[in-house]
């Protein structure tokens, strides 16, 4: 329609423009140069940031500014020094000078998007884009891909004819950024710039052409370069092919890059030598190899590129005028206060004074940590570390931390580990700019009680409100979707952050039928090395699995039957990869006297099946397929305290809000107890539980299990226990021991163990299960029992008597106890 508006007819002006331009324009036209030719070269950048915030509010307001600037800009990548592009994206080794740049680039190409006559102009040139990628039909994918208009279609970008009706001004500088990221390996120091520039063009409001620049932006594969950019020479072949530049290795890249002499010999500097010689030496563009955090500009813009536009990380701290000690005092931002402010009036108790030692608990319990596994005396440090209230009700000296307290602690903790702030405010539902998911996506209501939605959860109905919402839908091209299936893709957005990464998995798999990143996944787990080498990549894969589980659309439950039951294999290997497929492949193999890395292979798929079962859709498909995995049913028991005792295995980098910023124990009262005390503890506990002889069992659905157990040994440092009774019509000895499941999480059974066969293995016949106490663990529980394959609820509960206790001491007496806790999860 647009086209159509503008007509093939229309009058275009040829004279010189700069006549063409109004008073203000000029005016801001010398600004301009001024501030890329003089003032970004300056030693004294105290101005820099007024100046900035000058320019980008003039340009987005001043469209005929903004159309100069492009042009120039435009007109300027045909030439070496002075285009400003390369200079300040590819070239500058000073990031302030770099960031202001790119902050007035994108401004300024925003606003020209805005002018109808150039939306026009790019949409012309995005049809030449598409038509000249056409002509690799049958190619594509087996020959390089050209970074500029060629041929026929070059005349939407000739920088000579800007002022016609066709060559677009926008178009040319897009094309050069295709050019800047094919050689991106050599220059990665400088690609968050680059990375910066694509971001905060694809931002731009829809009413004002961001549409059309995204649309751009996807015909000339800006997002399949980006991704390449990110996984080099582990990308497909397809995208090696197609992008040699960007998918360069790292130590190729290195290779080319490095410079056979001190380069600072060889350049002028901009203001002293000093300055010049240190920045290029600790700023070389191409040294060292790049980590995941130095993409994280890039996942941002990959992602407002998928149509989430609310994923730019705000910041959480801000220097202020003020000064301590000769240095200027950090404080949250407004928007970081604000967001951590309303987390802790939720968080408190409404009749008390502000957060109290059970509202901290409670809280950590909310962020995915045990609250158990805290010494309370880390509490009362924060308590007293911070500002706090004495409660005007309270007894005995009790304290609450206040507002102030919890905002004091945020901004320590965002100075040290900035990565646990925001997985905390990405827990209560904020995205990473700081703005709040709704209510209705981030709660559920679940026996009348409000409680938070997972994040992973929270994510995913997001994202599918998002795209719900948003009438158009990025085509982002055949390349690109190959690249999003990329396990190493993902990994790497989860090593930079897990917010991020849970966001981008989701955009990649909504409303996609079909996607290879379920099967990638599996093929890089059943690779993945064994030990710690290989931790990362199981929490990467658990992140994957997990939002992918919590996509709710038609394709839902076909996904998660493909985690579990692959069709595919692995052909390296003709091995089944589907986490159920793989972990029984594992298990047989474990069982006949395999090294214990086949063990601990299996422990990890148990470990990710778990974790998986705690998800609502995944517990609905496990619940109609229990046949596909009631072989390892015993390892697949979803109890509260072995996971929280496992938590650890999939926090990643989460720790709660006991940090680094706390004083060590060496500084606390009260939790320098002797050795000698807890040796007196422990014997005593092993004195304690040997003295017991029978376990009386009373209350089970199977009949057959109740009455009592007496001791006949030990088996893995605990007491085991037999009776003998008749099931299915066979004189058999029912056995209660102890074994460890898996990564020493242990539990208690009674089970039918077959003759010669040692307790623990997957030929036993298991009717209940417990996990141990933490008080008596060389104890059965008395209480916490769960029904396994063979078990009729109602569970039973267990008593404990040695032969000098009297039946009077003995009736009625619950020996240990079993406290249930709500996974945080």
């Amino acid at each position: 329609n647009k086209l159509d508006r503008a007509g093939e007819n229309e009058v275009w002006s040829h004279f010189d423009h700069s006549q063409s331009l109004s008073c203000q324009a000029r005016i801001v036209d010398m600004l301009i140069s001024f501030f890329f030719d003089v003032l970004l070269y300056a030693a004294d950048k105290s101005s820099l940031n007024i100046w900035v915030s000058m320019l980008t509010e003039t340009l987005s307001s001043d469209h005929e500014s903004a159309k100069n600037l492009v042009k120039t800009l435009a007109e300027r990548t045909g030439s070496i020094s002075s285009n400003w592009l390369r200079t300040y994206v590819a070239d500058c080794p000073e990031p302030e000078s770099r960031i202001a740049a790119v902050r007035i680039f994108a401004a300024a190409i925003r606003s020209c998007a805005g002018i109808e006559a150039e939306e026009v102009k790019l949409i012309r040139w995005t049809k030449a884009w598409k038509e000249q990628l056409d002509s690799f039909a049958g190619k594509l994918g087996k020959e390089p891909l050209p970074t500029s208009l060629e041929g026929a279609w070059y005349v939407h970008e000739d920088i000579k004819t800007l002022d016609s009706q066709r060559a677009s001004s926008i178009g040319a500088i897009l094309s050069f950024i295709n050019v800047l990221l094919e050689v991106a390996p050599r220059t990665w120091r400088f690609n968050s710039e680059l990375c910066m520039l694509i971001r905060d063009i694809a931002i731009a409001n829809n009413n004002n052409g961001g549409d059309t620049l995204v649309s751009a932006l996807n015909a000339i594969q800006v997002p399949a370069r980006l991704i390449c950019l990110v996984i080099r020479d582990k990308a497909r072949s397809s995208l090696r092919a197609s992008f040699p530049g960007a998918s360069m290795s790292f130590d190729v890249a290195d290779s080319q890059a490095r410079p056979e002499t001190n380069p600072s010999a060889h350049l002028l500097p901009m203001t002293s030598s000093q300055m010049m010689n240190n920045d290029i030496n600790q700023r070389s563009p191409s040294g060292g190899v790049p980590v995941a955090s130095d993409f994280l500009i890039l996942f941002e813009a990959l992602c407002v590129m998928l149509g989430m536009k609310s994923l730019i990380l705000a910041p959480l701290v801000v220097e202020t005028t003020e000064q301590s000690r000769g240095r200027a005092i950090i404080s949250l931002t407004e928007s970081a206060s604000k967001a951590l402010g309303t987390i802790y009036q939720e968080s408190c108790s409404s009749s008390a004074s502000g957060m109290s030692q059970q509202d901290i608990e409670a809280y950590l319990h909310c962020c995915g940590l045990d609250s158990s596994s805290v010494p309370t005396q880390k509490i009362l440090d924060i308590l007293t570390k911070y500002p706090s209230n004495k409660g005007s009700n309270a007894r005995n000296g009790t304290f609450y931390l206040g507002l102030e307290g919890f905002l004091a602690y945020y901004r320590d903790t965002a100075q040290t580990n900035e990565a646990r702030v925001r997985t905390d405010l990405h827990t209560f539902g904020y995205r990473p700019d700081l703005t709040r998911r709704p209510k209705e996506i981030r709660i559920e209501v679940a026996d009348g009680i409000q409680v938070l939605k997972s994040p992973v959860e929270s994510v995913a109905a997001d994202v599918l409100s998002v795209h719900r919402n948003n009438d158009e839908s990025s085509d982002l091209g055949e390349l690109a979707l190959i690249g999003l299936d990329s396990f190493d893709l993902h990994a790497y957005a989860y090593s930079a952050s897990e917010a991020l990464a849970e966001y981008l998995v989701a955009s990649t798999l909504l409303k996609r039928e079909k996607s290879a990143l379920i099967t990638n996944t599996q093929k890089a787990i059943y690779r993945a090395p064994t030990a710690w080498a290989g931790n990362e990549m199981w929490e990467a894969a658990t992140m994957i699995f997990r939002v992918i589980a919590c996509i709710e659309d038609s394709y839902q439950q076909d996904r998660i039957a493909c985690i579990m039951e692959n069709p595919r294999n692995d052909m390296l290997n003709n091995q089944d990869i589907g986490l159920l497929q793989a972990a029984k492949a594992l298990s047989t193999r474990s069982n006949q006297n395999y090294s214990n890395d086949m063990q601990y292979a299996y422990e990890k798929y148990s470990d990710l099946i778990k974790e998986l079962m705690k998800l609502k859709p995944v517990g609905t498909w496990m619940s109609g397929n229990r046949s596909l995995w009631s072989w390892m049913e015993r390892d697949l028991i979803a109890n509260d305290e072995a996971s929280s005792q496992r938590r650890s295995d999939f926090s990643g980098r989460r720790e709660g809000i006991v940090g680094e910023n706390m004083r060590s124990d060496s500084d606390m009262q009260g939790v320098h107890d002797s050795e000698d005390d807890d040796d007196d503890d422990d014997s005593r506990m092993y004195e304690d539980a040997q003295r017991y002889d029978k376990i009386f069992v009373d209350g089970a659905g199977l009949d057959v299990i109740n009455g009592v157990f007496e001791r006949q040994g030990i088996f893995e440092g605990a007491g085991k226990f037999t009776k003998k009774g008749i099931w299915n019509g066979n004189d058999e000895t029912f056995s209660m021991f102890r074994c460890n499941v898996s990564n020493n999480t242990k539990h208690w059974y009674i089970s039918i163990v077959p003759t010669g066969v040692q307790p623990g293995t997957n030929t036993d016949i298991d009717f209940y299960s417990a996990p141990v106490s933490r008080h008596t663990p060389d104890l059965p529980p008395s209480t916490g029992w769960a029904k396994a394959n063979e078990g009729i609820t109602p569970c039973p509960v267990i008593q404990i008597k040695d032969d000098e206790e009297s039946e009077e001491l003995q009736r009625g007496r619950v020996l240990i106890t079993n406290s249930q806790r709500i996974d945080g999860r």
